[in-house]
């Protein structure tokens, strides 16, 4: 197992000298892939992971708050990032234009319990409203392409084990109030993986938009290959990383 970096615990090191010698690293370059600020960082996400395991309570205060405050943000993100992207991304607009007044189809592939659906949330009551996030997320665009309803299907088999079916009004934001338009958000988990042949049993429609949040396309854990070629030609998607190495690794797997 190699000896442990002290602080982080995260890191493994084939000698002491080695340990030491990243410790005394002044910056990123003379570090052995492990500098003061990446140990930092990884440092943090093992606070997050205790907050994540429901025990809390070991940290100190402080620490506590600031790890409660960096998953909400991380939960929250899903959809503040769904919906910020895709009213503001010119690859999008096309679709949004098309939708108008009418309906938009948005398929989230590969999703989980644990993220885009909240499980796990610090605050356990807003587990049940995660689907009201993604309606007040998505109220801008629904008010300015005046659609009708939006249709969010989450698939992947990390998804509930039952398959469910929401329907939650849209809320207007505040410059839209006096508008007569009403749009209803249909939010439909399927637990399965994303191909072809459960698209067409379980009569799901043709993707406008196509999401992937952080799929590692090149983690050779999963393939990816037959939830992309169900992707209907043409279709624009989003697909977010965690690090830019993941981005550039990800960009250079699709093309």
């Amino acid at each position: 197992s190699g000896i442990k970096c002290e602080n982080c615990r995260r890191v493994n090191y084939c000698s002491q000298d080695c340990r030491a010698r990243d410790a005394a690293a002044s910056d990123e370059e003379e570090a052995l892939g492990h500098s003061a600020v990446i140990c930092s960082i990884l440092a943090l996400c093992n606070d997050d992971e205790v907050v994540e395991d429901g025990k809390e309570g070991s940290l100190d205060t402080d620490k506590r708050n600031a790890a409660i405050d960096r998953v909400v943000s991380e939960f929250e993100s899903y959809p503040a990032t769904l919906a910020n992207v895709i009213i503001d991304g010119p690859c999008y607009q096309d679709a949004l234009s098309k939708a108008s007044r009418g309906s938009l189809t948005i398929h989230i592939i590969g999703a989980s319990v644990d993220s885009e659906l909240w499980e796990g949330h610090p605050d356990p009551s807003q587990e049940g409203k995660v689907f009201h996030a993604y309606a007040e997320a998505l109220a801008e665009i629904a008010d300015r392409f005046s659609l009708q309803t939006i249709n969010l299907y989450f698939i992947g088999p990390d998804c509930p084990k039952n398959d469910s079916e929401s329907h939650i009004k849209v809320p207007k934001v505040l410059a839209a109030e006096g508008s007569k338009n009403e749009c209803s958000l249909k939010v439909t988990t399927i637990k399965s993986e994303y191909n072809k042949s459960i698209l067409q049993s379980k009569s799901v429609p043709a993707p406008d938009i196509v999401v992937f949040f952080n799929p590692g396309f090149t983690v050779p854990d999963y393939s990816w290959e037959e939830a992309l070629l169900a992707i209907p030609k043409g279709t624009p998607c989003l697909s977010t990383t965690n690090t830019e190495l993941e981005g550039v690794a990800d960009i250079e797997f699709l093309f």
